[in-house]
């Protein structure tokens, strides 16, 4: 460590001055002896880091960590040099992930075209990030559990954003998705609690499950009208012929809701953990429900399923649906 080195060459330095300025043998050797023991002490009992509270909120690292291609400062900035070459990483391999809980914010210098699977997993005081331009993907939990997260900036070059990239990002209130996006991975945004809404872009051609599951301060999923493959109705997220009901955004206020007449399929977990809803209406367009749909709902009470109860039997359900031993199911074609 570059402070530590200094430290040690001052405090030799001093050893040296006072042996110099020393007029006996037995004075030199005592003093000496004194230096090199203190300094052994310093060096053994110094924190690898240490915290200096500004007094505004604000804290500096009193000794920072350092490589040939990337350093956390004394800033608390994870800085990725020219030289560092990118790549995935298994959760918690990083090489700076024993050092995470010292990250406040990212800066990378490195020319590269993709974040690397599980980079930046865990840095749970990283407050925003800005991905440069150039950057096509973003890895498989890149971003994993950074709780403090905020504010994410991604550029128009990212056509990717692969499974759990910000999954329980829990203070990421806001992304805006680029155009020239095309996936967007399974669990991309999983457990965001404080993501209020998105917009899809027309470029995105996939929206793997869970997406957006778990994000319960979600009030809407907005889509670009020229989205060839997806649309939303009042926030609700659909394919584009709306025959499937992906993702209701668990932050709507409605406590009840009607699936529009002309959807086939509920996807699994597409109700999954809502807080609000009371009561859900079942057109007899469903033939298929998928696992989960309504599983972890508190307070869904009611289901009014539009056909008879003999219609309702021949609904393909998938064996692990589960709307809950206290939900009844109401039979409105009888």
């Amino acid at each position: 460590m570059k402070k530590l080195s200094k430290l040690l060459f001052l405090a030799l330095a001093l050893m040296l001055i006072l042996t110099a300025c020393a007029d006996k043998s037995e004075t030199i050797e005592n003093t000496t002896e004194a230096a090199t023991e203190a300094v052994t002490e310093a060096t053994e009992e110094m924190p690898e880091y240490m915290k200096v509270d500004n007094g505004d909120g604000s804290a500096d690292l009193f000794y920072g960590t350092y490589a040939d291609t990337w350093e956390i400062n004394t800033k608390g900035v994870l800085i990725l040099y020219e030289n560092f070459e990118m790549e995935d990483y298994e959760y918690g391999s990083s090489p700076w992930n024993s050092d995470r809980e010292f990250v406040y914010s990212l800066e990378i210098q490195c020319d590269t075209d993709f974040i690397g699977g599980g980079a930046f997993c865990g840095l749970t005081n990283l407050e925003s990030v800005e991905i440069p331009d150039g950057v096509t993907r973003i890895g498989f939990g890149a971003f994993y559990a950074c709780d403090g997260l905020t504010e994410v900036t991604i550029p128009d070059s990212v056509t990717t954003i692969e499974k759990d990239a910000f999954f329980c990002c829990k203070s990421l209130k806001s992304v805006t998705l680029p155009d020239g996006l095309t996936m967007i991975g399974n669990g991309a945004f999983t457990r965001c609690y404080s993501l209020e809404s998105v917009t899809v872009p027309a470029s995105v051609t996939e929206i793997e499950d869970y997406a957006f599951y778990c994000c319960t301060s979600l009030t809407a999923i907005t889509v670009d009208e020229n989205n060839p493959n997806y649309a939303d109705v009042d926030g609700v997220l659909f394919t584009k012929d709306l025959t499937e009901l992906i993702c209701y955004p668990l932050g709507k206020p409605d406590t009840n809701y009607e699936v529009p007449d002309g959807v086939t399929t509920i996807a699994q977990n597409s109700f999954g953990e809502s807080e609000t809803l009371t009561s859900v209406t079942i057109p007899t367009s469903v033939t298929f429900i998928g696992g989960y749909a309504f599983t972890e709902c508190p307070n869904l009470t009611d289901i009014y399923y539009q056909g008879t109860e003999a219609e309702w039997n021949k609904v393909t359900v998938e064996e692990s649906y589960d709307y809950g031993s206290t939900v009844a199911v109401h039979f409105e074609g009888e």
